[in-house]
C-alpha cells in the first residue's frame, strides 16, 4: 500500500511529511465532494436542455 502510493506521487515528492499526510487526509475528501457536485451540476444542466 505504502509502495502504491509513492509510485502515484512524482519523483519531486519523494518523502510524505506528516503535516502534508494530514492535509492531504483533510483535502481529499473536500476535493472528491466537489467534483461529485460539479459533475451531478453539469449532469443536469444538459438534461434539462
Amino acid at each position: 500500500m505504502l509502495r502504491k502510493r509513492k509510485d502515484v506521487l512524482p519523483e519531486a515528492a519523494p518523502e510524505i511529511t506528516p503535516t502534508s499526510e494530514m492535509l492531504l487526509s483533510l483535502i481529499r475528501p473536500w476535493l472528491l465532494q466537489n467534483s461529485v457536485k460539479m459533475i451531478k451540476g453539469y449532469l443536469s444542466e444538459h438534461s434539462a436542455r
